[in-house]
């Protein structure tokens, strides 16, 4: 029985990345979307056609910004031998639609409350079915993706895409941000651990974890303790000028950039706070050393730490 869901997004919306990073899209910047017909039917090729809309049920909020699709506006299922029935738009570009008369710059449909890094669009894939006196007006729906136009707002439309897609329970709700609720602290753990693992090949233990829970609960986490959305991504930590994603993600590509061999290793301990490497540290011979991540530097940096003898033969530790 042919039904909507024979219609399918078979690749979501995503800029080209080296961790992969999808449903994040830039204005002005080309991106594509594909879709597969999972009714293999070969007589249907050249006989449905496609067409696309961005946003053809807007969310209801102040200030949420318009854009206008462009690229080739209908395109034929074609048959592949990989895929069935599929079609690919490429070289789709988004360009935002200004309110008025303001020109480039002005607030317009702009102004609001939520950053564009917690804004949600969608695009929809329309086509219609008929055969053999069977006729159906079919959509299929990417994933809700968030619209940067700087290259620096990446990071936190990435933290928008994660949480999204841990906590919603309707994969169409663009206005989720209207009131993101928090998460259980496994389920964060899980995903710090995961962002590691799928770019380095390492995860994060347990000493790790429980490192980060402190930051972002406060004090040892628990099976039951929550993390809101603003301490994950919105809120400045304590006594430093960034969010803990922000910390938390510069860390991650320094390690993809400069220590990923010694860190699939073992040999840098990384999360570590500096009362438990004082603690590491105190009891070890001369010469131990201990690589751990800056806890003060925004763009991510390793401190080493290493245990020297004084003159008077007392244990000091060195930074």
């Amino acid at each position: 029985m042919v039904s909507s869901r024979s219609f399918v997004v078979s690749k979501q919306p995503s800029l080209p990345y080296p961790c992969k990073r999808p449903l994040i899209i830039k204005t002005s910047t080309q991106f594509l979307v594909t879709a597969r017909f999972l009714v293999n039917f070969q007589e249907l090729r050249h006989r449905m056609k496609v067409s696309f809309k961005i946003d053809k049920y807007p969310a209801e909020i102040k200030g949420y910004r318009r854009f206008n699709l462009l690229g080739s506006q209908e395109k034929d299922l074609e048959y592949t031998q990989c895929d069935g029935l599929a079609v690919e738009f490429k070289h789709l570009t988004l360009k935002e639609q200004r309110a008025g008369g303001g020109g480039k710059g002005s607030k317009g449909v702009n102004e609001g409350s939520r950053s564009v890094q917690e804004e949600l669009h969608i695009i929809t894939l329309m086509t219609q079915f008929s055969y053999d006196g069977v006729e159906l007006n079919i959509e299929a729906t990417t994933l809700p993706f968030v619209v940067i136009s700087n290259q620096s707002q990446f990071v936190r439309a990435w933290a928008s895409i994660l949480w999204f897609n841990l906590l919603s329970t309707d994969p169409k709700d663009v206005a989720f941000f209207s009131k993101p609720p928090a998460a259980k602290w496994i389920l964060v753990a899980d995903v710090l651990s995961w962002q590691f693992s799928c770019c380095t090949g390492r995860g994060l233990n347990a000493d790790q974890l429980q490192m980060l829970g402190k930051k972002l609960c406060g004090s040892v986490p628990n099976q039951d303790s929550t993390v809101t959305w603003s301490k994950f991504a919105k809120e400045s930590m304590p006594r430093v000028s960034f969010t803990f994603w922000e910390w938390f993600d510069a860390i991650l590509t320094l390690v993809k950039a400069h220590l990923e061999n010694i860190w699939k290793d073992g040999y840098v301990m990384g999360f570590v706070s500096r009362s438990a490497e004082d603690a590491l540290l105190r009891t070890r011979q001369q010469g131990t050393f201990l690589l751990r991540f800056s806890e003060s530097m925004r763009d991510g940096g390793i401190t080493i730490s290493w245990v020297d003898h004084e003159s008077d033969g007392k244990v000091c530790q060195c930074t």
